[in-house]
């Protein structure tokens, strides 16, 4: 054995006692936890276990072996395994933590989202996946029947999805179906339904798992935040005390007094106990989190305990590329896409509105595309995609667009091409 250098204190891994600089190195558990030395740090907890000296590392050991499980269902619902973010992802939910994935569109954040929903339905738990647009709500229940089938989930029935797509008939069996689900559950739907059904929503039972996605669009009614944590079982209440504790401690920020601090400690003492109530777990995810740090997003921090940040993964395998070019550019467009082929989305400027839209998917249909401008959702159009029925997709490069935001379909979509530069336009007078 190697002489030891030094010896740390509170370092071993499973009991927290005195473990040399080799141990931890090579094992990171100390020799009374174990005296062999061999496998690495899951074996090493799957041995403590079997002789009954399991002790910080069980946490550990519980959430490898749940991943495991997970990397499985992963693996044959979509034909390969998670890759090393959407396992760190993952490993962070069976954690138990509340988080945000801000993370650029195409790595995986919405597929971990929803194969973790069908994992957790599969143990019977109730899920809600909360979306932008009615497309990519279709889109998301469409693929959960499908991975659902794959993965051999045998009760796909409450499987739900709502948006404003659905005929009216449709729009009440799902409502009726959500009100007599109170067991498990996988619910997709826009956050529009819980501007208008939420009240209804949480008179039923708390969800276990919440995946919001796109958060920009949550964020942009700020009444969103406090359903979204009553969601989890969490009461009104605790969303005014959390809003009082973070004005007192405003205040104490700027002038302390002995009533103040009185105040806060008690404030404190009543968010932690309102805290205990939370039932689920909160993720969010989006490509960019561009809501202003309100107090009313501080609910967050205080409830959920953690931050909507800003911080972004830079972990994409997609080359952005311009052109100089004169003339007319909606001919060189049509060139590129016949060059490169199907699996396009082509935008066109805000400013230049729906007319120069339309011109281009006329030009590009003239060259003999199969052409689709986008205006409003059609049920099968992702379908027909997907399938090759359409090359191209056209729509407006505008924030709210459902084409702009995001679409599922990384074995479809292969390259967008913008036809000038996506802008708006403001007209204001000399005088102004």
């Amino acid at each position: 054995m190697e002489e030891a250098r030094a010896i740390y204190s509170f370092a071993c891994a499973n009991c927290g006692g005195e473990i040399t600089d080799g141990r931890l190195l090579e094992v990171g558990v100390c020799e009374k936890c174990l005296p062999s030395s061999d496998g690495g740090l899951l074996e090493v907890a799957e041995k403590l276990r079997a002789e009954g000296k399991l002790e910080k590392l069980r946490e550990y050991l519980r959430i490898q072996l749940e991943y495991e499980d997970f990397r499985k269902f992963f693996e044959k619902a979509l034909g390969f395994e998670p890759w090393a973010l959407q396992e760190v992802w993952a490993k962070r939910i069976f954690s138990g933590d509340n988080f945000a994935i801000v993370a650029p569109t195409g790595v995986g954040k919405t597929v971990l989202g929803l194969i973790m929903a069908l994992y957790l339905y599969r143990k019977r738990r109730r899920c809600y996946l909360i979306t932008p647009s009615s497309i990519l709500a279709q889109q998301l229940y469409e693929k959960a029947l499908s991975f659902a089938e794959r993965a051999g989930i045998r009760d796909p029935g409450a499987i739900i999805v709502y948006h404003g797509g659905l005929s009216k008939g449709e729009k009440a069996e799902a409502l009726k179906k959500i009100g007599e689900k109170s067991g498990r559950i996988l619910l997709i739907t826009t956050d529009r339904f819980l501007v208008d059904h939420g009240d209804a929503l949480m008179k039923v039972k708390a969800f276990d798992y919440v995946f919001v996605d796109d958060v920009d669009s949550f964020l942009k009614s700020p009444k969103n935040i406090d359903k979204a944590v009553a969601l989890l079982g969490l009461r009104p209440e605790s969303v005014e005390k959390a809003l009082k504790l973070i004005e007192v401690r405003v205040k104490l920020a700027k002038s302390s007094s002995k009533e103040l601090a009185e105040e806060y400690e008690k404030l404190s003492e009543e968010v932690r106990r309102e805290k205990a109530r939370r039932r689920g777990i909160l993720v969010v995810a989006g490509a960019t989190i561009r809501g202003r740090r309100t107090r009313r997003m501080m609910i967050f921090e205080e409830l959920l305990d953690f931050e909507v940040g800003r911080f972004q993964e830079f972990v994409r395998n997609i080359e952005d590329f311009y052109l100089k070019e004169g003339g007319d550019i909606i001919e060189k467009a049509v060139e590129l896409v016949k060059r490169h082929g199907g699996g396009c989305l082509v935008f066109t400027p805000h400013a230049l509105g729906r007319a120069y839209a339309e011109k281009v998917a006329e030009r590009l249909q003239q060259a003999g595309l199969k052409v689709y401008l986008y205006q409003k959702m059609e049920t099968d159009v992702l379908q027909r995609f997907s399938e090759g029925e359409i090359d191209v997709m056209v729509g407006l490069a505008a924030s709210r667009s459902p084409l702009t935001r995001g679409l599922d379909l990384p074995a479809r979509i292969r390259y967008a091409v913008f036809v000038g530069v996506p802008r708006r336009e403001l007209r204001i007078r000399f005088d102004e």
